[in-house]
C-alpha cells in the first residue's frame, strides 16, 4: 500500500501548489505520503495498548471456554479503538497541533489562516474522519486534490491545513 501512496503523492505534487505565502511567512503543505506515514505511526501507537491486552486475554486459560468473554473482549476493543483514535487525534492536534506521528514526520495542523489550531478545530476535523475514511481514504484523497490548500473534508469543515513544520 505504501508504494502506491508514494506514487500517488508524487503524481499529485506535479499539479498542485506546494507552498502558500502570507505577508509574514511561506508554508509548505504536507504531502499525501507524509500524512499517510504519520497516520500509520499514530495507528501503531493507538493499537499497541489494546493489542497487548488482547494477547494477554487470549493466553488466559479460561478465555476460550466462555464465548461471552470473547464477544465482550471484542466489543471493548472496538469501543476503545473508536474512542482512542478520536480522542488521541483531537486532543493532540487541538492542543499541540500534532500527534506523535505528525511530530516524527515533521508536519503540523494549523488553522487555514496559519494560526495555531484549537480544540474545537481539532474535534471538528476528526469527526469528519468518518467521511474521509470512506473507500480506504478515497474521499479524503479526492478532497485533498480538489482544494488549493491540500485539505481533506475534515480540514475544510474545521478550517485547518496540514503543513510542514518550520525548522527553528
Amino acid at each position: 500500500m505504501q508504494p502506491k501512496v508514494f506514487l500517488l503523492s508524487v503524481f499529485i505534487n506535479k499539479f498542485k501548489l506546494k507552498t502558500w505565502r502570507t505577508d509574514s511567512a511561506e508554508y509548505e503543505f504536507a504531502s499525501l505520503f507524509r500524512r499517510f506515514l504519520a497516520k500509520t505511526i499514530d495507528t501503531f501507537f493507538i493499537l499497541l495498548p489494546v493489542s497487548i491486552l488482547v494477547i494477554y486475554f487470549m493466553t488466559y486459560q479460561n478465555f476460550w471456554t466462555n464465548p461471552f468473554r470473547f464477544i465482550l473482549a471484542g466489543l471493548l476493543a472496538f469501543i476503545y479503538l473508536i474512542l482512542a483514535n478520536f480522542l488521541y487525534h483531537s486532543l493532540l492536534e487541538g492542543i499541540y497541533g500534532k500527534t506523535i506521528g505528525k511530530k516524527i514526520c515533521g508536519i503540523v495542523v494549523l488553522k487555514d489562516d496559519f494560526s495555531k489550531c484549537g480544540l474545537l478545530a481539532g474535534f471538528l476535523r476528526n469527526i469528519m474522519r468518518l467521511v474521509d475514511n470512506f473507500f480506504y481514504y478515497f474521499v479524503g484523497i479526492v478532497s485533498m486534490t480538489g482544494t488549493l490548500k491540500w485539505q481533506r473534508l475534515g480540514d475544510v469543515v474545521a478550517g485547518t491545513v496540514v503543513v510542514r513544520e518550520k525548522k527553528a
